[in-house]
């Protein structure tokens, strides 16, 4: 037989990976978010965090990760090493996963990210997902050129930075994008 591989942590782990850490949107909102429990919870905020679940090797084919985690300025050693396989923990703490991005988690991430309001917010967008497998939409060249009477450019996201987008959506006045 194959022996399964495997890691130990004998300290206290939190495992924060949300729903969806490869999209870009749940990373922040249901993974970055969850900071606000180390500075609320005290056995969490002396855990190391589990914050992807996918191997190194697999995270660098989403560098908004490192974006993220360097923006939101979390140090690296508040991390547990792990490789994508089995991690066996002594005291793993799995905080109730929520999904979304209500008032308060928007607040929590624009002060962790260090992220003002736009003082006059003027961009109309529409986001489009060229390339993407999920929502599509057929009719999408014509909802772009109804949009576009209305004042709405169309971006799409994964062709920014992370700071790129940041500032897009900063500077934005009204979203509008398949979901």
């Amino acid at each position: 037989g194959r022996e399964a591989m495997w890691s130990w942590a004998a300290e206290p782990v939190a495992s924060i990976n949300g729903f969806g850490t490869d999209n870009y949107y749940h990373f922040l909102t249901d993974t970055i978010s969850q900071f606000f429990l180390h500075e609320r919870v005290p056995a969490i905020a002396k855990a190391r965090t589990v914050l992807s679940g996918f191997a190194p090797s697999q995270q660098a084919r989403f560098p908004f990760m490192g974006e993220a985690i360097a923006r939101a300025k979390i140090a690296p050693e508040r991390f547990q090493p792990y490789d994508g396989t089995l991690l066996l923990c002594q005291q793993l703490l799995f905080p109730m996963r929520e999904s979304g991005a209500p008032p308060w988690r928007v607040a929590h991430l624009r002060k962790r990210m260090r992220i003002t309001e736009h003082p006059k917010p003027r961009r109309r967008l529409y986001i489009a997902r060229p390339g993407g497998w999920r929502r599509k939409i057929p009719t999408e060249p014509a909802i772009r050129k109804m949009l576009e009477g209305y004042g709405f450019e169309t971006i799409d996201p994964g062709s920014l930075s992370f700071e790129g987008q940041i500032e897009a959506f900063r500077e934005a006045q009204i979203v509008v994008g398949p979901h």
